[in-house]
């Protein structure tokens, strides 16, 4: 399947869209441009405002903040592999790709992938930019995520 934004126009409109969320501080459960997010929140809110997702189609389930460090069971890769829109892919990122990291006892972070770079927003911080490259964020991704074109996200 071809991924949401494989148009140079899509492109445009997501990276103009992520730099609009620079400095959006972090806030937990929530999704809102320039007033707060969690990484989820900042993932969600992105693809509300792309057009590539409805407000109530992510499901997923109930998290507190600290989760990954007491909690075993993978729910933030549960969550988005039971997404119809979402394929799971084994190869490098593309342009727009879901990027999930470990941290605590389970992958428990995501980021947007874009120019080399990653979109995110960071703990009791803001939505921040991170070069790909960067060692710390390398050794943690566990996971990669495409935005599917279909019309299941619509």
């Amino acid at each position: 399947m071809k991924s949401y934004f494989y148009s140079i126009e899509k492109q445009i409109q997501l990276k103009s869209e992520l730099n609009g969320w620079l400095g959006t501080p972090w806030r937990h459960h929530c999704s809102v441009k320039n007033r707060g997010c969690d990484c989820i929140g900042f993932i969600t809110g992105v693809l509300i405002n792309v057009d590539f997702l409805k407000a109530d189609k992510l499901v997923l389930p109930d998290y507190p903040q600290d989760w990954h460090i007491h909690n075993n069971e993978n729910l933030l890769v549960k969550g988005l592999r039971g997404q119809d829109y979402l394929q799971e892919i084994f190869s490098s990122p593309e342009f727009g790709d879901i990027l999930v990291f470990k941290y605590g006892k389970v992958s428990s972070h995501v980021g947007i992938y874009a120019d080399c770079t990653i979109y995110h927003a960071i703990t009791n911080r803001t939505v921040i930019r991170t070069p790909f490259k960067d060692p710390n964020f390398q050794k943690r991704i566990t996971n990669i995520f495409r935005c599917v074109y279909k019309e299941a996200a619509e």
